[in-house]
């Protein structure tokens, strides 16, 4: 009898320690934190969009814009989309330039997927063109109405630099909006493309346009133009800043991969007191292995001597 009582109170011992070693693995996992998913190429403070997101912030997709791409223009970026499938490209102008060995062309395009039930979005497809006639597609960025990279004020073009397509005729929109950048004053603004529209209590309009500052130095470059016309016809311009080309015309910058954490030195990571890459837990899970092992041998040893007094 004395000896079941024993055995009893050495087995709810190693109950009471394995317990604790479980608590000790619990709290262990909890204190893990999820791990970062996920990278996007970002300037500064815009993030460069990878999809069409025409919708964000009530903004809808407008196709209204020059139509002025010559035909030696349209054969290269023709050539140069050649094998490019699941999208197509509409040019509808040249919005800037680089002459180098060859040329540069930055195309404003509408780009609609081949899919079904996908909206159509704007892009600047960038194309450099040899002195041979050959072409090369550069990158393709993509514009977001509701996020357009832009600048405090116009970049100063330097040699070699980027220039803005001198425009001479603007798109043709309706009358409020043209009674709004004619009573604009400081820029000549002349409307190149809608970006979008988003209906509030009348309806904004993004637009895209070609402007020289009125000053004793003209300087030209392109601007995103914010114009509200109301419910009555009444319109005006709420917002006029310098676009920033570079970020249309300049592929994005390769995401740096994530190192893997299997490649981590696992000894390394728990005499740091880290998480082990392999088992996901801390270096508790070494405190709840020890109480196992001492439940496990107090158990035998206080089984041995009890047996061997019996015997």
């Amino acid at each position: 009898m004395k000896f079941t009582k024993t055995l009893c109170m050495i087995l709810a011992l190693c109950m009471i320690l394995t317990v604790c070693s479980m608590g000790v693995l619990s709290a262990s996992a909890a204190d893990e934190e999820p791990a970062e998913v996920g990278a996007t190429y970002a300037n500064g403070d815009f993030t460069m969009p990878t999809l069409a997101t025409v919708t964000a912030g009530g903004w809808e997709f407008s196709d209204i814009a020059l139509n002025d791409v010559t035909a030696e223009e349209k054969d290269i970026l023709a050539k140069a989309l050649e094998g490019l499938v699941g999208v197509s490209y509409e040019a509808k102008t040249v919005i800037a330039t680089q002459t180098v060995a060859g040329k540069n062309y930055a195309f404003l395009c509408v780009a609609t997927p081949a899919t079904a039930d996908s909206e159509p979005y704007w892009t600047v497809v960038v194309v450099y063109a040899d002195l041979q006639g050959n072409t090369e597609l550069t990158c393709i960025n993509t514009i977001d109405p509701a996020f357009i990279a832009t600048l405090e004020n116009l970049p100063e073009i330097d040699s070699g630099a980027w220039a803005s397509a001198v425009k001479e005729n603007g798109v043709v929109v309706n009358e409020a909006v043209s009674n709004a950048f004619m009573n604009y004053t400081g820029v000549d603004l002349l409307p190149i493309a809608v970006l979008g529209t988003q209906l509030v209590s009348g309806t904004n309009y993004r637009m895209l346009a070609y402007g020289t500052t009125v000053t004793a130095t003209p300087v030209s470059g392109l601007y995103v133009v914010d114009v509200y016309v109301n419910l009555e016809g009444g319109s005006e311009i709420t917002s006029v800043k310098a676009f920033d080309l570079n970020t249309y015309v300049s592929a994005p910058a390769p995401v740096e991969p994530e190192e893997d954490p299997t490649e981590e030195d696992p000894t390394e990571a728990e005499e740091e007191g880290e998480k082990s890459p392999q088992t996901g837990h801390t270096s508790g899970v070494a405190l709840a292995i020890v109480l196992v092992m001492i439940a496990m041998i107090g158990a035998g040893v206080s089984v041995y001597t009890i047996a061997k007094k019996r015997g």
